[in-house]
Order: structure tokens, then sequence, then C-alpha cells
């Protein structure tokens, strides 16, 4: 993967050391982070490698400004994992991380259509249909997917219930909207005004899910905005961060 991303890069041969951002998860263990900068350093000798965790840089891509120390609380939903953070510039003060996101949902949906019709579908369905129903809290009542039917092994179209979907993806919302809780419960008071006059920031392909940003601003009782191009905000964030020369040691380490 780093291969494909440093070909993709064009890097021209020069004396002075290419400079590089990588984004890892806030709970990423130091072994895990020393493998990763290894790697970089392995392919492009000269590589200044720095790491930063992926909740300052989704910070950055959301208009934060790092370098003013201002609190941010960001909500990043990927596939895999799912991390709320509280910021204070470029340094995380509260954060926890969910071994669950959107690959998740998808997994329930699938068992719960197969459950219900007998209609086995791919991921792809499966993940058509959680961004056009979502939490079943719009006017789309179903929708139409194509699978194989379970018992006779043929193609079959279905129309799946939105409450169907609603409920198949109601466990992993709910620990989403109650990890948002928990943390805005042990939020530092010197951070409380800015986080809430700055609102809670939903980032990554999770945030798209229709119903989501309006569940968690229900539950927390402060106002919830999705980024611009959510799917890119951690990459528009470190790409900001390496235009703008790494963020600095005495943030990094605050």
């Amino acid at each position: 993967m780093l291969q494909a991303f440093l070909r993709r890069a064009r890097l021209r041969r020069r004396l002075a050391r290419t400079a590089a951002v990588i984004c890892l998860p806030v709970e990423a263990t130091w072994i895990e982070r020393r493998a990763v900068v290894a790697a970089a350093e392995a392919l492009k000798p000269r590589c200044a490698v720095q790491l930063v965790d992926e909740p300052v840089a989704a910070a950055a891509g959301a208009g934060f400004d790092l370098a003013a120390g201002s609190g941010a609380f960001i909500v990043d939903i990927g596939g895999g994992t799912t991390e709320a953070a509280v910021l204070a510039g470029g340094h995380v003060v509260r954060t926890r991380t969910l071994r669950l996101g959107g690959n998740v949902m998808d997994d329930a949906i699938t068992r719960a259509v197969k459950n219900e019709y007998g209609l086995l579908i791919g991921r792809n369905a499966a993940r058509n249909l959680k961004m056009t129903l979502g939490l079943a809290d719009g006017h789309i009542t179903d929708a139409e997917t194509v699978g194989v039917d379970a018992a006779r092994r043929v193609p079959r179209v279905e129309r799946v219930s939105a409450r169907l979907v609603a409920n198949a993806i109601e466990p992993t919302v709910s620990a989403i909207t109650s990890a948002v809780a928990e943390m805005l419960s042990d939020i530092p008071p010197n951070l409380a005004e800015e986080v809430v006059r700055g609102k809670i920031r939903l980032a990554g392909g999770g945030a798209l899910l229709p119903g989501l940003a309006w569940r968690i601003e229900a539950t927390a009782d402060i106002p919830v905005v999705i980024v611009d191009e959510p799917l890119r905000c951690v990459i528009r964030g470190a790409a900001l961060i390496l235009e703008q020369g790494g963020i600095s040691p005495e943030i990094a380490a605050a």
C-alpha cells in the first residue's frame, strides 16, 4: 500500500529529505507506530515521517486552526472503526475508539435481509440500502435490492423495508451515540464553551448515514454538522498539515 502511494506521488530524486504525514488511530500502540515509520523509511530512506492522530487530521480538514489551540469535538466514522475525540489544537485531550463502523452495519443488514426475506445480498447492496434508507426517519419506506434467493439459488428482486434496515444498524448507532454522550460527560470545563460553539463535527463515510447527525444531536443536545466532503476530511487535513510543515513539536507534545 505504501509503495502504491509513493508511486502515485511521483517523487523525484532530490537532495532534500522528502516529508510525509501518516495518520493513525489514537489507540495505535508504540510498536505499531514504529512499524509504520520503519515501513515508510524502508521504501524511501530519506523520508522524514511524522505520525498524526486521525482525529487531529480530521480537525484540520474540518477547518479548525490547530496552531490556535482551539477546542474541537470530532467523530470520525470509518468502515472498521469509529473515533470520537475532544481536541485542544493538535493535542487529543479525550478519546474513545470503537472497533465498529460502516462494515458492521453492512454485515448486520446482510443478515437481516437473509433472515427476513430469504435473500442473499452482497456488501455493495447492503451499503446501498444503508445509505438510501438510513435510520428510517425520512419519507422513503422501502428500497429495491437484488440478490440470490437462498432456497432456489436464483437471482431475485426484493423491496426491503426501511424499518428492517434501521433495526439492523441500531446497535451500532446506539454504540456511537453512547460513546459521544460518555465523552461529553467527561469534557474539561475549559474546553466546554469552544466545543459547544464549534459544534460536533462528523467525518468519515459513516457521517453520510441518513439520520445519524440528528440522532447524535438529539442525544448530545449540542449542534452536529457534517464536514464538507467527509470521506476526504482526514486526508485533506493531513495534506494541510504537510503543506504547513507538520505539527510543531510544542503542539505535538502538548
